[in-house]
């Protein structure tokens, strides 16, 4: 009945992205176990998410996406209830064009099916980034702040930003968000 692919895309903010020291054996492990690598960050039950490994660096850092498990299970429901039985998922995080050197921002994204003004997602790796806080046309969002703060403190600093709005008629100031940033 299907026999087209099909891609489940996750918003950015249903997606937490994060790296662990993890031991090797640890990639071949369920993400039951994996939960618990995350659950210090997670502040909930372990039991409650789904971990899966997204890959390792050359320093051995893993990268770990967590989603709900009732959230997850709500699809697979939903897709089941007409047909469709396999499917693949991803974030929109990781949708985002990159380049070494490069992160990429989306701003002013639709939110629960509503337009926003400043919330919306970075990508700052090959399998890396998140959901950012509300900025506005003038600042941008707190949380690319910090985390271009945190790149700094480890020279791992973008040499550019790419940002792509989800709404033509809807820029920040760049100067503004330059002088910020």
């Amino acid at each position: 009945q299907h026999d087209g692919h099909v891609e489940l895309v996750l918003r950015a903010s249903d997606v937490l992205i994060t790296r662990r020291q993890l031991p090797a054996a640890a990639r071949r492990q369920s993400g039951a176990l994996l939960a618990f690598a995350v659950e210090d960050v997670t502040a909930g039950d372990p039991q409650a998410n789904q971990v899966s490994w997204l890959g390792a660096d050359a320093d051995g850092m893993n990268t770990l996406a967590v989603l709900d498990k009732a959230a997850l299970q709500r699809w697979r429901s939903a897709l089941a209830a007409v047909g469709i039985n396999r499917f693949e998922l991803c974030c929109e995080t990781l949708m985002l064009p990159w380049t070494q050197g490069t992160w990429s921002v989306a701003w002013g994204c639709e939110v629960n099916g509503e337009r926003s003004h400043g919330e919306g997602f970075v990508r700052s790796g090959q399998a890396e980034g998140g959901a950012t806080d509300c900025g506005d046309e003038h600042t941008p969002p707190l949380s690319l702040e910090l985390l271009l703060t945190q790149a700094r403190a480890a020279s791992l600093a973008p040499a550019s930003i790419m940002l792509y709005t989800c709404h033509p008629d809807q820029k920040p100031d760049l100067a503004a968000w330059s002088k910020k940033l």
